[in-house]
C-alpha cells in the first residue's frame, strides 16, 4: 500500500466531492456552500514536498494522475494563480486567506486506486472533505480526466471572481492602542525601562514589525502597529505577544502570535538598553531596536521590574560590598548564590553609603549558625602598579547570558580613572551591565578594587573604585567588620583562584 499527502495551499469556502462512479461521501467544518467556501480566494497552491514529488515521479499512473485531476479542475474555477509550491516559493502575501490548503491521501492495491480523499482547507482552518472507497482502475489520463469530471459535475466550472468581501478573516485581540494613543500616554505618564515603541531590524523580504510594550495589570504585552508582510490580515493595535516574567530579570517567555495568527509559546524576549531580542530555539535571534522614547525624552518611571548587578563577601558574617549605584533608591535587596546556592534567596540591608565614591555595604541576616565561609582573598589598599594583571567575577547581562559566574581579565592600564579620577583605577578588564559591584583581583589573590562603570565611548576601558576606600568606608560603621587577615590563593594559577573566589561573589536583585 502506498501513501501519498499532497498539501494544496488554497483559501476556499465550500463543499467538495465526485459523481457516481466514485460514490464519495463529503462533509466540512462549516455551514458554507463550495462556492462560498471559495468567495474571496485569489490562489490555489498545491503544496508539494520531496517525498511528494518522488512519488509523483515513480508513480505517475497514480499520484502523478490524481494530482493532474485536481490541478485541471482547479485551474478552470479562474483563479489569479495556481499549482504546486515550487510556482509560490519565496511569494510574498498580503493576506495568507487569499490561498486555500488541499491535501490528498489514497492508497493502491493490485493497480487500484482506493480510500481516495481530498481535503480542501481554509486559512482559518475550516475544511470541506470527500472520500471514495471505491476502486479505480489506474490509467494516467483517464483517472486525472474523471477526477476532473467528476469534482465538474458536482460544482460545475463556474469561475469565481476574487471578491474581497468574501474573504477569511484571522482570530484577533484586540487592544485600546495606537502608536499615536501610547506615545502620548508615554509623554504624559512616563515609560518604564522596557516600555516604548520598537522596530524590528529586518532581513530583505523579511516582516519589519512595528510594536509598542506597554506594561498593563502588572504584566507586559506586545502591541502591534504595522510591518507585517500579510498586512491585510492584521489590524493596528492587536495584541502581537504576552510576556511570562521568569526567574531572571528581563528575560520572559511569551506567548507569540504568529504571522497566521497561531499561538506559539516556543520564542523566548530579553530587553537591553535600547533593544529588545526575540530568540527562537533554534538559535535565531530577531533584534528590534527602540525608536521611542529617546534618551532625549527623559520619560522615564519607577516600575516593578528589577535590576540586577554584583556583590561579594567582605567578612564572614554577612558582609558585601557593592556599589552604590546597584542599590540607589532600592526599596528591597535580594542576594543569591550564598555558599555557591542559587536556589536560595536572603534579604538584605544598606549599612553604609558612599555616593560620592559609589560604594555601598550590606549586610545579611545568615541565623545563628550560617556563615559566609572562610574568605580565600584578601584586601590590598596600596595603589597598585600599572601593567599589573588582574581579573574580575561577576554576574552581567543575565537575561541573555545566563546565572553562572563570568570571568574577565585584562591588565591595570592606569592608576587613574575617568579624566584623571584618583579615586578609581583603569583596567581592560571587559565588564557589562550586572559586573557593576564586582572584584578587582590581581594575581596575588588580592582584592585591589570594586568594578564601577565602562567607557561607553572607547574599547576594553573599564574603572574599578580603589580598595582603599573600601577600608575608608568599613570605618564609619558603629561595628566594623573584620576584614579577611589571610590570603589562601595567593600563588595559584588562575583558575585554581577562580574555584575558590567564585562561591563568594554574588548576584543581587534590586527591586
Amino acid at each position: 500500500m502506498k501513501h501519498l499527502f499532497l498539501t494544496v495551499l488554497v483559501i476556499m469556502f465550500g463543499r467538495i466531492g465526485f459523481g457516481q462512479q466514485f460514490k464519495p461521501t463529503s462533509q466540512s467544518n462549516n455551514n458554507l456552500k463550495f462556492e462560498e467556501f471559495l468567495a474571496g480566494v485569489k490562489y490555489a497552491e498545491i503544496v508539494s514536498t520531496p517525498e511528494l514529488e518522488r512519488i509523483i515521479l515513480d508513480d505517475p499512473m497514480g499520484g502523478g494522475a490524481i494530482f493532474m485531476g485536481i490541478a485541471d479542475y482547479i485551474s478552470r474555477l479562474g483563479f489569479e494563480k495556481y499549482g504546486a509550491t515550487n510556482k509560490f516559493r519565496g511569494a510574498i502575501f498580503t493576506s495568507i486567506c487569499d490561498k486555500v490548503l488541499i491535501y490528498f491521501d489514497y492508497s493502491v492495491q493490485r493497480s487500484r486506486i482506493t480510500d481516495l480523499t481530498i481535503t480542501f482547507v481554509s486559512c482559518d482552518n475550516e475544511w470541506w472533505q470527500f472520500k471514495s472507497k471505491n476502486q479505480v482502475k489506474i490509467t494516467l489520463y483517464s483517472t486525472s480526466n474523471n477526477i476532473s469530471r467528476e469534482l465538474a459535475k458536482m460544482y460545475g466550472y463556474k469561475k469565481r471572481p476574487f471578491n474581497k468581501k468574501h474573504r477569511r478573516k484571522l482570530p484577533s485581540e484586540m487592544t485600546i492602542w495606537t502608536e499615536g494613543k501610547m506615545k502620548a500616554y508615554f509623554i504624559s505618564s512616563g515609560a518604564s525601562a522596557l516600555e516604548g515603541i520598537y522596530e524590528k531590524v529586518s532581513e530583505e523580504n523579511g516582516a519589519r514589525y512595528k510594536v509598542g510594550v506597554i506594561r498593563e495589570d502588572g504584566k507586559y504585552k506586545l502591541v502591534y502597529f504595522g510591518g507585517a508582510n500579510n498586512y491585510e490580515d492584521w489590524t493596528n493595535g492587536e495584541v502581537k505577544a504576552k510576556l511570562i516574567e521568569t526567574a531572571t530579570p528581563n528575560l520572559f517567555k511569551s506567548s507569540w502570535v504568529m504571522a497566521n495568527k497561531t499561538l506559539s509559546d516556543k520564542p523566548y524576549i530579553t530587553f537591553e538598553t535600547g533593544s529588545m531580542n526575540v530568540v527562537w530555539p533554534d538559535g535565531i535571534t530577531s533584534l528590534y531596536l527602540k525608536l521611542f522614547p529617546t534618551a532625549a525624552d527623559n520619560l522615564s518611571k519607577s516600575d516593578d521590574s528589577r535590576s540586577s548587578g554584583t556583590g561579594f563577601a567582605i567578612a564572614p558574617d554577612g558582609y558585601i560590598i557593592t556599589n552604590q549605584h546597584v542599590v540607589e533608591s532600592s526599596r528591597s535587596i535580594v542576594v543569591k548564590g550564598i555558599n555557591g546556592d542559587f536556589s536560595r534567596s536572603y534579604n538584605a540591608i544598606i549599612l553604609a553609603e558612599d555616593k560620592n565614591n559609589d560604594l555601598a555595604i550590606l549586610k545579611i541576616d545568615l541565623g545563628n549558625n550560617e556563615s559566609l565561609g572562610l574568605i580565600p582573598y584578601s584586601f590590598n589598599f596600596n595603589t597598585e602598579e600599572v601593567g599589573s594583571d588582574v581579573y574580575s567575577l561577576g554576574f552581567p547581562l543575565r537575561a541573555t547570558m545566563g546565572d553562572e559566574v563570568k570571568l574577565t581579565n585584562g591588565i591595570l592600564s592606569s592608576k587613574t580613572g575617568f579624566k584623571g579620577d584618583i579615586t578609581t583605577y583603569q583596567t581592560t578588564v571587559a565588564v557589562q551591565p550586572g559586573n557593576s559591584g564586582g572584584p578587582l583581583i590581581n594575581e596575588n589573590g588580592e582584592v585591589i578594587g570594586i568594578i564601577s562603570a565602562k567607557h561607553s565611548g572607547a574599547d576594553n576601558v573599564t574603572y574599578a573604585v580603589k580598595a582603599s576606600y573600601l577600608k575608608s568606608l568599613i570605618q564609619v560603621l558603629d561595628t566594623p567588620p573584620q576584614l579577611s587577615p589571610s590570603n589562601r590563593i595567593a600563588g595559584k594559577k588562575l583558575s585554581e583562584q577562580v574555584g575558590q573566589v567564585k562561591d563568594f561573589v554574588y548576584i543581587l536583585e534590586v527591586n
